[in-house]
């Protein structure tokens, strides 16, 4: 989870915001935000590098900000504790629907949350992850 210290003028509207460590006076996360517009306001302060997400209103807390992925980033995708590296991400689309990576794998943007699929079940992840679930 990210922190954010964040400065809002007198009628509630975010004039400026700063990834931060840990919880403290001023600081927002998460758990703070009612709206989806409310966390865009703070991912727009922080600019380009972060997007507002709604994971669905069955999900708690719906609202974040997180960080884009990056082209050049490493990423796996993974399933039910399955992962396999797939090269690094090298084009995102401007509407950050689409992320394609070096090995020729396309992953869509869910909704408006914050998952990239790939065929519907294949979750982008993060790094090199080669492993696979030990339950099987």
């Amino acid at each position: 989870m990210l922190y954010f210290n964040v400065k809002r003028d007198t009628t509630g509207r975010v004039q400026f915001a700063e990834v931060t460590e840990g919880h403290g006076p001023g600081t927002e996360t998460r758990n703070d935000w009612k709206t989806l517009f409310e966390a865009t306001e703070v991912a727009d302060a922080l600019g380009n590098d972060f997007i507002a997400v709604d994971e669905g209103c069955h999900v708690s807390p719906r609202f974040d900000v997180i960080k884009l992925p990056q082209v050049g980033d490493d990423v796996s995708y993974g399933f039910n504790g399955d992962y396999y590296p797939c090269g690094q991400i090298v084009s995102i689309s401007e509407s950050l629907k689409l992320i394609k990576t070096s090995d020729g794998s396309k992953f869509y943007r869910v909704k408006e949350t914050g998952s990239w699929r790939m065929n519907g079940t294949w979750t982008l992840v993060k790094g090199h992850v080669n492993k696979r679930n030990p339950s099987f």
